[in-house]
């Protein structure tokens, strides 16, 4: 590496003091968790993208595929909607479209799950191999604003996405 190169590194990542026990400059040992368990408990909790603390807002909210019927009978009052980015204020306007952004290629990725499950199978698939096969694929959904949620229509055979109308007056305060 270039000289410029290696200094525009350290700016970049920052030059820390490791930590010390003594003032001989040794290092202490890393503490040891003490099970198995402790140490995957610990795993799971850092790497809980739906965790409290968590600031990415595509990742924030880790709703699930359910069944568009079901969900239907449950709450009569979900609307099904499109995620479009209508903002005029431009501040706002990056955040709408990178939920639209997110969501698009969510819905588009499990429609394709939809027509390769047919593929293989000779027949679409019901909900349940469908949720099998992304659990399966440890598919992570992202993209949706806390009162939405991707629904499988299997009528149509397709993905459409549902909103919760209460929900949403609730948290925006309309």
């Amino acid at each position: 590496m270039t000289r410029p190169a290696v200094l525009v590194s350290l700016l970049l990542l920052g030059c820390s003091k490791p930590p010390v026990d003594n003032d001989f400059g040794e290092l202490s040992a890393p503490e040891e968790p003490e099970t198995v368990a402790a140490a995957e408990e610990a795993k799971d909790e850092a790497e809980d993208p739906a965790a409290e603390g968590n600031k990415n807002p595509f990742m924030r909210n880790q709703a699930p595929l359910v069944e568009k019927a079901a969900a239907m009978e449950a709450n009569p009052r979900l609307i099904e909607t499109v995620n479009r980015s209508s903002s005029n204020n431009y501040l706002t306007a990056v955040k709408d479209s990178g939920f639209a952004a997110a969501s698009k290629v969510t819905m588009a990725y499990l429609q394709n799950q939809i027509e390769t499950l047919r593929a293989i199978n000779g027949d679409y698939p019901d909900f349940e191999t469908l949720d099998q096969s992304l659990r399966d694929a440890n598919f992570q959904y992202a993209g949706l604003k806390p009162y939405q949620m991707y629904a499988y229509d299997e009528a149509a055979h397709k993905i459409v996405l549902l909103e919760d109308p209460d929900m949403r007056a609730e948290i925006l305060g309309e």
